[in-house]
């Protein structure tokens, strides 16, 4: 276990020492996937669909779920999860969780893609509606880990709310790389730095 975390470790360091490195301008010219199709950066819209066959297949999974092990009395969660709450959350997910409501509540936003340094990113861009005598300021938003875009869904409406004092928010929230709609880097070294160029 020491030995796996030790090359875990080292590992970190060198893509650290490799990635520090660059200059800025290096860090903006690496793809951070490799892909065989050509990169689309024109900014597209999209809307979120659940594919029902794929609803479901997770239902159908759900339901022939095999119990992995017996609750041990009076530990709660000391030795991982408590299968008490697994059941919970499996009959919700199966039972109760309104996959079409969900799409469409997601849906109250457009949503767009772009592709930057070979991955195409999910975003959000959320504007306010106000008159020409009003300046727009842009926002960023960014999501934790783990996290998504739909942590903003209640603040939105507030943030861009019209014009006050002469000044409007517009807000941009993209979905981290890996995160939401957005792709997984398949190439080692995106780290904070790079995400925020």
């Amino acid at each position: 276990m020491y030995s796996l975390l030790g090359i875990v470790l080292i590992g970190s360091i060198l893509v650290g020492e490799i990635s520090s490195q660059l200059t800025l301008e290096d860090r903006n010219k690496v793809k951070w996937a490799s892909s065989p199709f050509e990169n689309d950066t024109s900014i597209r819209t999209f809307t979120i669909k659940f594919d029902q066959e794929v609803v479901a297949d997770l239902r159908r999974r759900l339901s022939q779920k095999r119990r992995p092990f017996v609750r041990l009395e009076g530990i709660n969660w000391e030795y991982g999860l408590n299968p008490d709450i697994l059941d919970y959350w499996i009959d919700y997910w199966n039972n109760k969780y309104n996959f079409t409501q969900q799409e469409a509540y997601l849906n109250t936003y457009t949503h767009y893609l772009t592709n930057i340094q070979g991955l195409d990113i999910h975003f959000l861009h959320v504007k306010p509606q106000v008159t020409d005598n009003c300046k727009l300021v842009p926002m960023l938003l960014l999501h934790g880990f783990p996290g998504s875009v739909r942590e903003f869904y209640r603040a939105l409406p507030l943030l861009t709310a019209g014009c006050h004092n002469g000044i409007a928010l517009e807000v941009i929230a993209p979905s981290l790389q890996g995160f939401g709609y957005s792709d997984p880097a398949t190439i080692p070294g995106l780290g904070g730095t790079e995400i925020g160029m």
